[in-house]
């Protein structure tokens, strides 16, 4: 029989949970600090800079070599025998995937069940007999992630209503404020399907009036289209080779995707100084840039980042990652 693990729910505003992160590292106690956005992450990293409290960056605009080095570093501080010393590691969904690590306190964005209980699995993870906490950062009000036709309204702080559903979200977070804890697997099917099940979605929404209606239309309706889009590039296994049609342009996963770059000049590893030749630039930064064009290096700023330029879209890579300037 598997084991019971039960998870106390905090659901707190920002500047409370970031207060628990700040005491928890002075415990000397690891902190997982999980942001839905890179923009949040980064502003939250710099915040805790400036309370001087030992903080480490992790998400996925950082070129191979370097998410490599990172992976290393969360590892060698959370990992199997990691040394565990008190420190907040903030980043985005990176750090929930393929990454067996165990923090002492997690903090994490409103996000729905399925998701949640993926970065609950960070937590404790290689301790039996334990009830962890897990702090949700309070989504404010509900109205202002859903504009008034319908769609997914994030903002600042808020990015997680860009990334995932708000209404699947709100029946999370409104399931986990009645109950105060989640036991997996005893929880489990409950409040997965309470997140994921069209019906029960869009029962939900009619009881919460017009916007949620649009937005359970909104949602369901672009989930059909990308179905369709996922059928329409299958192959037909039936035919031979020469006669099935390969759309080579099909997407594995759905998004603005990326685009890699070959880096023209010499751009070093802020952490490790190795030499780095290509990058990922997110599609939607180089929508004014010619196919085919190169990431050439054009100096150094005075934050010590590298400047680059892909057809006269500024880029800048250093500690922080790739940002656009």
């Amino acid at each position: 029989m598997n084991e019971v693990r039960t998870t106390r729910i905090i659901i707190e505003v920002k500047d409370r949970a970031f207060s628990l992160a700040v005491a928890a590292v002075g415990r000397d106690e690891a902190v997982l600090w999980i942001r839905s956005t890179i923009t949040d992450a980064l502003n939250d990293f710099h915040a805790f800079q400036s309370a001087r409290t030992f903080v480490m960056l992790h998400h996925s605009r950082y070129a191979d070599v370097d998410r490599q080095y990172l992976d290393r570093e969360v590892l060698r501080m959370l990992g199997p025998g990691g040394q565990r010393a008190g420190i907040v590691i903030v980043g985005t969904q990176t750090l929930e995937q393929s990454l067996d690590i165990d923090a002492d306190l997690l903090v994490t964005d409103a996000v729905p069940a399925d998701v949640l209980l993926q970065r609950l699995g960070r937590l404790h993870r290689h301790r039996a007999g334990t009830v962890p906490t897990a702090v949700v950062l309070d989504p404010g009000n509900w109205d202002q992630s859903v504009s008034a036709d319908g769609r997914p309204l994030g903002g600042p702080d808020q990015g997680w209503a860009w990334i995932y559903n708000p209404l699947a979200v709100r029946e999370t977070i409104e399931w986990l404020r009645v109950q105060g804890t989640i036991s997996v697997p005893t929880n489990v099917r409950e409040i997965v399907e309470l997140a994921t099940h069209a019906d029960h979605l869009k029962n939900r929404a009619e009881f919460y009036g017009g916007r949620w209606v649009a937005l359970w239309q909104y949602v369901f309706g672009n989930a059909t289209a990308d179905a369709q889009q996922a059928q329409s590039g299958l192959i037909d296994r039936q035919l031979s080779y020469e006669q099935a049609l390969v759309n080579e342009r099909v997407p594995t996963r759905l998004g603005d995707g990326s685009v890699d770059v070959e880096v023209r000049g010499d751009l070093r590893s802020p952490f490790t100084q190795s030499a780095i030749d290509a990058l990922s630039v997110r599609a939607n930064w180089l929508r004014g840039a010619q196919p085919g064009s190169s990431a050439n290096v054009v100096g150094i700023d005075d934050l010590g980042r590298t400047l680059l330029d892909v057809n006269g879209v500024p880029l800048a890579y250093g500690v922080e990652g790739l940002t656009l300037i």
